[in-house]
């Protein structure tokens, strides 16, 4: 991506995700969100995506993957 000159983001919520994890739904380990995205920016990432919910354990999607 850089050779390209394009910024290259972590989406740290997604890197979790267990696709079909939950059963019925996506699962996913939201604990291990804050150590991924502190690597990736020892790392040198260009930025950090998260997707985020007031409470995840109500969110329609991806709940489980998601920070507060």
């Amino acid at each position: 991506m850089r050779r390209l000159d394009c910024p290259v983001v972590f989406d740290a919520t997604h890197s979790v995700q267990l696709p079909g994890g939950a059963g019925a739904s996506s699962g996913g380990d939201a604990e291990h969100i804050q150590p991924l995205a502190r690597a990736a920016v020892a790392c040198g990432v260009d930025g950090l995506f998260f997707e985020v919910h007031d409470c995840p354990s109500e969110a329609l999607c991806d709940g489980r993957t998601r920070s507060t």
